[in-house]
């Protein structure tokens, strides 16, 4: 057994890489925003930990730890890319008019469908930049760097960077300019001002990227780890490790009665053990319930309207501003919309649901909505079984399930899933669903 001097374990609180855990999502992000390319940003965040694990002390302030996590990435970003590099003229393109500004009154299908052609062709204007302009709009736009800051993660003047991210920014609008037909720069200029585009532009920012692959944290730790004594903690030592000498070893000594009272505290440990082993399947609840199906079923008796309205438009846009899911609703005949919703349907799991006066079944009619990416994100709390992925893979093709009182009916449009919970006749159900066009 080791002296406490010889050694000081890690504990999840204490790892070298445990430090790096807040900020792997922004810096993951940052890479893939510099290298357009997963695997690479992936080695470029692995390496930027290892290498901050010898360079950063664990006393440092976070906000320095951060900044210097982005800047060991930055260069080794730039030693990577400097045999590749070549310089690149592009052309100036004509700026669009400047006081093109949204009009009075425009309508919610207007702006919407102004917001369709704004998120076509932003991915595009982003990827065409230079790194080190697309590099600041991640860094001042999503992560919320001051220009200060960002100048020297970039190695940069600040004022220059500042003058930088206007330059991104302005490069963002004329291509957007350029990449919109006559008809669309008309409704892009007439319905979405400056700021709206700006935060569409960090939106799709924040989506387009891939998010953290699970693994990536496992094996920052591990690479961590790998630099040795970094962060103010010793490495642990291996297991087969042979133990510091500490002399010739006493023989034991004969005691009767302090063997007897061991083995009676073993027989009472064990009986004790079996207690507990019983007590915990007694009182323990079962796993937590993780079926998408079931879940909706379960929770469709306790939703409660938050927004009462008849609008399709209008629980569209409330699901977008409140809960961040762009999704089109589709068109039940005989079923009024009434009012719409986000409900918890699991821990920390919240679905936005649409509430429906069905005509025909004179029966509530809940539809719940979500989508392959926050199905995937959150895959340890949510799950759909696989074959009924298999079976809405298509278009206009439902899944149905026969749950006693309620019936389910799943299916997708696009990346949108929809559940509908009906006492109903879900049969009949699925003929007056309207897929939109």
């Amino acid at each position: 057994m080791h002296e406490s001097s010889d050694h000081t374990s890690l504990s999840p609180s204490n790892k070298p890489g445990a430090w790096f855990q807040p900020y792997l999502d922004g810096l993951y992000r940052f890479a893939q925003a510099l290298t357009l390319d997963e695997a690479r940003a992936t080695i470029l965040v692995e390496e930027t930990c290892r290498r901050a694990a010898r360079e950063v002390s664990p006393g440092t302030p976070d906000d320095q730890k951060r900044q210097r996590l982005y800047q060991i990435l930055m260069t080794l970003y730039r030693d990577a890319s400097m045999e590749s590099t070549s310089d690149t003229v592009e052309e100036e393109q004509a700026a669009p008019d400047a006081e093109a500004g949204p009009g009075e009154n425009v309508p919610d299908y207007r702006r919407r469908v102004a917001e369709h052609v704004l998120e076509r062709i932003l991915p595009v204007a982003i990827m065409a930049l230079p790194d080190e302009l697309r590099a600041l709009l991640l860094l001042c736009d999503v992560e919320g760097m001051p220009c200060e800051r960002a100048a020297d993660v970039l190695g940069i003047e600040p004022e220059s960077a500042c003058r930088k991210l206007d330059e991104a920014h302005q490069r963002v609008y004329e291509a957007i300019h350029a990449g919109a037909t006559g008809h669309e720069w008309q409704l892009l200029s007439a319905s979405l001002s400056s700021n709206w585009m700006l935060g569409s532009l960090r939106h799709v920012l924040r989506s387009e990227f891939a998010p953290l692959p699970s693994a990536l944290r496992m094996s920052v730790d591990a690479a961590a780890a790998t630099a040795g004594v970094s962060n103010g903690h010793e490495v642990a030592r291996p297991a087969h490790a042979r133990p510091p000498d500490r002399g010739p070893a006493l023989p034991p000594q004969r005691n009767q009665g302090a063997r007897l009272r061991g083995v009676l505290f073993a027989i009472v440990l064990v009986f004790a053990t079996g207690l507990a082993a019983y007590f915990v399947s007694r009182h323990v609840s079962s796993p937590r319930e993780q079926n998408l199906i079931t879940l909706v079923a379960q929770h469709a008796g306790d939703v409660e309207i938050d927004m009462e309205t008849s609008s399709p438009e209008d629980a569209e846009r409330y699901v977008l501003d409140t809960f961040g899911l762009r999704l089109t609703l589709p068109e039940i005949d005989q079923a009024p919309l009434r009012g719409v919703s986000i409900t918890e349907v699991t821990s920390d799991v919240k679905m936005p649901v649409f509430y429906y006066e069905d005509e025909v079944s004179e029966q509530p009619l809940l539809l719940f909505a979500y989508s392959y990416a926050l199905l995937d994100r959150n895959r340890t709390r949510v799950t759909l079984a696989a074959d009924i992925l298999r079976q809405i893979e298509d278009d206009e093709h439902f899944d149905l399930h026969d749950l006693g009182a309620e019936r389910v009916l799943v299916w997708r449009n696009r990346d949108d899933i929809f559940v509908a919970v009906t006492r109903g006749d879900a049969e009949r159900l699925r003929e007056r669903i309207l897929f939109p066009s």
